[in-house]
């Protein structure tokens, strides 16, 4: 993740590190230094720039795999609204996102646009249940009916505790999300070869197991 360089507007998007909290879903690069776009809100975007040649001589190592230059709205007068709904065709995976765009002149010299979303998304897992034993293991002779004592005993150490066996198959899958956030987008004309830019984001976001 921290080998593609994001650019908001041509200038670098500020990053952070990947937090771990010891789930496996939904983590990729965990620890590395990576870019959230969900932080910026659809409805805001008005073009994506992709670079996908290597362009560590231009702009450093963090751009060895591309460079994604995402170019935010300047229009005015116009305000646009955005809803979007699905899920997956197993059944899961249910998401509701909503986005509003309003942007204003600024006399004749300048603009500022407003953006906001709302995203809810409920988990997926597709990486099945570890079905061996956890806490107690088998015996190197066990009978038939010993094997059965061994697993009843695991599971109800299981169920008395908060292993989750999907947690051990591997990362395939996503978090349940909710997440809101808004954008500021503005830009100034203060003579023939000056221009002030501003652009501030505000988030929120949760995930849940």
């Amino acid at each position: 993740p921290d080998d593609v360089l994001i650019l908001l507007n041509g200038t670098r998007y500020h990053n952070g590190a990947e937090y771990f909290g010891g789930f496996l879903k939904g983590t990729l690069g965990k620890g590395a230094v990576v870019n959230d776009l969900n932080s910026i809100p659809f409805s805001a975007i008005e073009k994506v720039e992709i670079l996908r040649d290597g362009a560590s001589a231009q702009y450093g190592s963090d751009a060895i795999a591309g460079v994604i230059n995402i170019r935010l709205k300047e229009t005015t007068g116009k305000t646009s609204i955005r809803l979007h709904t699905g899920q997956y065709y197993a059944g899961d995976g249910e998401k509701f996102s909503f986005g509003v765009n309003r942007g204003f002149s600024l006399g004749k010299k300048g603009f500022v646009n407003f953006s906001a979303d709302y995203r809810y998304q409920l988990p997926v897992y597709r990486g099945g249940l570890y079905q061996g034993t956890v806490y107690t293991p088998y015996p190197g002779n066990a009978s038939h009916s010993d094997s059965i004592h061994v697993r009843a005993t695991d599971d109800s150490i299981i169920n008395a505790g908060d292993f989750d066996r999907k947690s051990v198959l591997g990362n395939a899958g996503t978090l349940k999300i909710v997440r809101a956030g808004a954008l500021m987008n503005g830009g100034y004309t203060l003579g023939n070869q000056t221009e002030v830019f501003w652009t501030a984001a505000v988030n929120k976001r949760n995930n849940f197991r």
